[in-house]
């Protein structure tokens, strides 16, 4: 078995909650006390629904959304196995007795974890066929060879070149359930996943108001990112633990320098999926989060948009008019989403998309008599 083969399993594992032998023997226990009441039950459908051995074991809500299409031939594989008919037998015998042999329960929670690596294989296996090209789970926006040939140039990737973009998304850093971060620099991944650890008590998904992005934002992969670095900078200014301080150190220095990649994936339509790259953040870096002043003018400007999008929305409610608002807000995201994604890539101000936000905003602020505040503007410069 190659390295990368080795890796991408091993970031699989990591994701794949495994379940435990307690739950195991809960649901046996619950599927014998409703066929002793006379229950007619469907036991192994039964069994499997209640211990939650489906698609949303994968912890990663990404990689659970990359790897949907291919769920339901897992499964079928699955049942076609001797571990998957020896532990239907086993359960079978359990729940059929007064007094279950402790042998056949333990029988029964070794067979589930042989069934969770199998199925952990097979996943693997899939992503490392070289003749079907790109799954969502390489890249999300990607479509295999046989879905779409003509969008294959003659390019090839090898089996490893498979398994390691794979293993990127899994071992992403998921904000919310449509976003997730990851770099090239392992070292920084690592440590991202520390802090995050230590701070939420969670390194695979953060929910996107732990960062302070609100529910407008979280949509919008360029100004997420952005949120998640101005968070992680001001941290550092507020930080007192002297261990924490200087990990939060060692990590924005490293999140200048190194290459970012976003894995996009908005809601059902796989069109709309995206891997987003940026070589470096550096200018970003410099010209804003370095300075407190400019850093501080940068928080105002994006809580102006956002406070303002929303009372507008709310406004617009009370007057029976929010799906009007709604739909404005949307174009007023859309060029604060133009906006972030220059101020990333380049450090510049995009004032194309500046402008329309402003012109946007003041006209829901008279029609809705909402208050808004444009001091922060003049400082864009």
């Amino acid at each position: 078995m190659s390295s990368a083969r080795d890796a991408l399993k091993q970031s699989l594992e990591k994701i794949f909650e495994p379940v435990s032998g307690r739950e195991i023997e809960k649901t046996l226990n619950s599927i014998r006390s409703s066929i002793k009441q006379g229950k007619k039950v469907d036991v192994i459908h039964s069994f499997f629904n209640e211990i939650k051995f489906n698609l949303s074991c994968c912890k990663h809500p990404v990689v659970r959304k990359c790897i949907k299409e291919i769920w339901a031939n897992l499964v079928r594989e699955c049942r076609r196995t001797d571990i998957y008919n020896e532990l239907v037998e086993r359960i079978n015998r359990i729940v059929a007795v007064a007094v279950p042999e402790l042998t056949d329960i333990l029988k029964v929670k070794r067979l589930m974890k042989d069934l969770r690596v199998h199925i952990i294989d097979q996943i693997v296996m899939l992503h490392g066929e070289t003749d079907k090209g790109l799954r969502p789970l390489h890249a999300p926006g990607s479509v295999t060879r046989s879905e779409a040939r003509n969008l294959y140039f003659g390019e090839d990737y090898s089996q490893d070149e498979l398994y390691h973009l794979a293993k990127r998304l899994c071992n992403s850093i998921a904000i919310g359930n449509t976003l997730s971060i990851y770099s090239e620099d392992e070292e920084l991944i690592s440590m991202l996943k520390e802090f995050l650890a230590s701070h939420f008590r969670e390194e695979i998904v953060i929910e996107p108001s732990m960062l302070q992005i609100s529910s407008l934002e979280k949509g919008l992969p360029f100004a997420v990112v952005l949120r998640f670095l101005l968070w992680f900078k001001e941290k550092l200014q507020t930080e007192r633990d002297s261990d924490k301080r200087a990990l939060l150190y060692r990590i924005v220095e490293r999140l200048r320098r190194a290459p970012i990649v976003i894995f996009f994936t908005p809601g059902r339509e796989k069109a709309r999926w995206r891997t987003i790259f940026i070589p470096r953040l550096d200018p970003f870096f410099t010209l804003w989060l370095d300075n407190n002043e400019r850093r501080q003018i940068l928080n105002n400007l994006i809580r102006s948009i956002v406070q303002c999008s929303e009372e507008s929305i709310r406004a617009a409610s009370r007057e029976g008019q929010r799906a009007k608002a709604e739909n404005e807000v949307k174009l007023i995201m859309h060029y604060y989403e133009l906006l972030c994604e220059r101020l990333l890539k380049f450090g510049t101000i995009d004032y194309h998309a500046a402008r329309k936000i402003t012109d946007l905003l003041s006209e829901l602020a008279i029609r809705y008599k909402v208050e808004v505040s444009f001091a922060s503007w003049k400082w864009i410069t």
